[in-house]
């Protein structure tokens, strides 16, 4: 595997078990959810994401994160 795909697995990993690892992603990441989505929109920056991330779990009781086979 690459170590772009093993960084994003890692991070599926850690999404699954508790906080994800952040520095998976570049400072100036932009990540966007659809706009139909409760959470929907586009997040600019590694801190706004892990805050992002942070808010999505506090508000879905069993929320995970799983990579597609």
């Amino acid at each position: 595997m690459s170590e772009n795909a093993d960084r994003v697995r890692g991070f599926y990993e850690g999404a699954a078990t508790g906080p994800p690892d952040m520095d998976v992603f570049h400072d100036d990441v932009e990540f966007r959810m659809p706009e139909v989505l409760p959470h929907g929109g586009v997040i600019h920056g590694r801190e706004a994401l892990g805050s992002y991330f942070g808010e999505v779990v506090s508000r879905w009781d069993g929320f995970r994160a799983e990579q597609a086979a």
